[in-house]
């Protein structure tokens, strides 16, 4: 077969039942966009209502397949059958799901298929909701297992539930040319925050909600109050309200008021202008407890931004050894407030950093690295499913 009479062949069903907007959704959903504008007919089964059914609806070469089926417990034979049917209803060749509960139900609905392909894309080292004795018993109908970097793949293998072939780091990816920082201007944004070219302007980016430690950068803004040595204003950039905790963005205001805080501390919503808003930040902070830093801290080093990030699973791999930015404890605000002291008190290290981070990104997070090896699996998947039917044939 040749490459393009594999490629032809695809025929991907993504399944995301989920109701959250995270990091996976979105890393899943971009993915997607990615490939059915290359010309992959990608089918996606969602939620009916979900924010990964709003998203997916901006993009019409995605085929959208609302689902309002949700299992009603650990084996649940109804939603099993509904997924078989449905499988079998769109022809896929390949499933992808980054819930791995799912296999719960995948595996038995696919048990006579087994000329259908499945692929898990993991972002943890674990996934609590497979208990360990029947972990392995359900990766080892997974073709492939997808993380984002050789720290997870080292952590899922430390586990012995999956063959060490089967587990394949591709990174995140990038579009640099969307992300240059010599085609953005944050200035007029850095106004709109009340940030003058004498202010250093230190930010965050993302869901409003703990797991980000939005409240662990309040409390380290807090004690940053006593330096008078610089102008300094705290942004916290959040996304769409469908994807935050109102309670907890209630909490965050509180806690901005009880520091008195209301004059250096902004809340802002994200638009479409990222690059711009990455631009108009000095420094960027991720301090919560997720394991994965996510597109984020990527996005702030491909606009030349250093960072700070919790030391948590792949962090490290996006710092380097101090060359693009600094780790700090996670949830822990001295430890944070003493990391952004350090950047603000070396300013031509802060400039190394971001200038040294956007190189690194170059490198290792292009979007059409992340394409190309994305689609190379799936292919791999057609193959093999195709060399074992010629075998049965014979």
């Amino acid at each position: 077969m040749t490459k393009a009479s594999v490629r032809e062949k695809l025929k991907p069903l993504w399944i995301l039942i989920s109701d959250r907007w995270g990091g996976p959704e979105q890393v899943a959903m971009s993915d997607m966009v990615e490939m059915s504008s290359a010309g992959i007919p990608m089918s996606l089964l969602c939620l009916e209502g979900s924010p990964v059914h709003a998203a997916a609806l901006r993009h019409p070469r995605i085929k959208v397949h609302p689902f309002n089926h949700r299992p009603r417990k650990r084996v649940d034979w109804s939603f099993v059958r509904a997924l078989r049917s449905f499988i079998e209803e769109v022809g896929a060749n390949i499933v992808h799901i980054n819930d791995e509960k799912l296999l719960w139900y995948l595996v038995p609905a696919l048990w006579s298929h087994k000329d259908i392909s499945l692929i898990s894309s993991r972002y943890t080292v674990t996934d609590p909701s497979i208990k360990d004795l029947l972990r392995a018993i359900f990766l080892r109908r997974l073709d492939y297992m997808i993380v984002l970097s050789e720290s997870i793949r080292a952590g899922v293998l430390t586990k012995k539930v999956i063959s060490e072939k089967k587990v394949k780091v591709i990174n995140l990816g990038l579009d640099f040319t969307r992300f240059d920082p010599a085609k953005s201007d944050g200035s007029v944004i850095r106004r709109g925050w009340g940030a003058d070219k004498d202010t250093i302007v230190i930010g965050s980016v993302g869901r409003l909600v703990p797991e980000l430690g939005q409240d662990t950068f309040i409390k380290a803004a807090a004690g940053l109050l006593k330096y008078h040595d610089w102008k300094m204003r705290f942004v916290i950039v959040g996304e769409e309200p469908l994807v935050a905790s109102e309670e907890y963005v209630t909490s965050l205001n509180e806690l901005v008021r009880q520091f008195h805080m209301e004059d250096i501390v902004t809340f802002s919503s994200l638009g479409d202008n990222l690059p711009d808003v990455m631009s108009a930040f000095d420094i960027f902070v991720m301090a919560g407890r997720e394991e994965v830093p996510g597109l984020g801290a990527l996005e702030a080093l491909a606009m030349e931004r250093p960072v700070v990030l919790s030391n948590v699973i792949g962090a490290e791999e996006i710092v380097g050894q101090k060359e693009y930015g600094l780790l700090v404890r996670a949830e822990d605000a001295f430890d944070l407030q003493t990391k952004i002291l350090n950047l603000l008190e070396n300013p031509s290290q802060r400039l190394a950093m971001g200038a040294n981070g956007r190189q690194y990104v170059l490198s290792h997070f292009d979007k059409r690295t992340r394409f190309e090896r994305s689609v190379d699996i799936y292919e791999r998947c057609i193959k093999r499913r195709y060399a074992r039917q010629e075998r049965i044939h014979r």
